[in-house]
């Protein structure tokens, strides 16, 4: 009896392309993420003054708690989006850029939480200055890509299967 497997036609998986995000679509990114994110966070202080609360308060805040309170609401900023988006954030939607494993996979929970984190260490964003990859990236095992020069989109995110 013959084996029916030998006539079928095997299927060739592609090989997975990975192009790396310009510096210019990078600095798009951080530009709109950070616009949003004063955005969302003027909204909130709109929101805490309609309630009845006094937003004078918050003037008075030393400089430690500001940096802390601010550090927090950024991290959880792109948490929210990177977790929710599968790797983008508002600016990466914009650009058309995403945020992938080394191996093209998508970003865990975890990751996601470490890239976050990662982008409060003082002076981050002149890590971009040299030929490497931003800190945030380098630290996690993560690359930003773009989707239209990659293959990635069509062949490893796809609506939460992995091929």
């Amino acid at each position: 009896m013959e084996n029916i497997w030998e006539h079928q036609e095997q299927e060739e998986i592609p090989e997975i392309k990975l192009v790396p995000a310009s510096k210019g679509k990078r600095l798009a990114n951080f530009i709109v993420d950070r616009v949003v994110f004063f955005v969302v966070l003027l909204g909130f202080a709109f929101i805490y003054g309609l309630l009845g609360f006094d937003p004078a308060v918050l003037e008075n805040v030393n400089f430690i708690i500001d940096f802390l309170i601010s550090s927090f609401f950024y991290v959880l900023y792109y948490v929210i989006f990177e977790i929710a988006l599968r790797g983008k954030s508002i600016g990466k939607v914009i650009t058309g850029t995403r945020a992938v494993m080394l191996d093209g996979s998508e970003p865990d929970a975890n990751t996601i939480i470490k890239r976050s984190f990662s982008r409060i260490v003082p002076f981050e964003p002149f890590s971009y200055l040299g030929t490497n990859d931003g800190w945030h990236d380098t630290w996690c095992d993560t690359m930003v890509i773009d989707e239209k020069l990659s293959n990635i989109a069509s062949t490893v995110i796809v609506d939460d299967y992995e091929y």
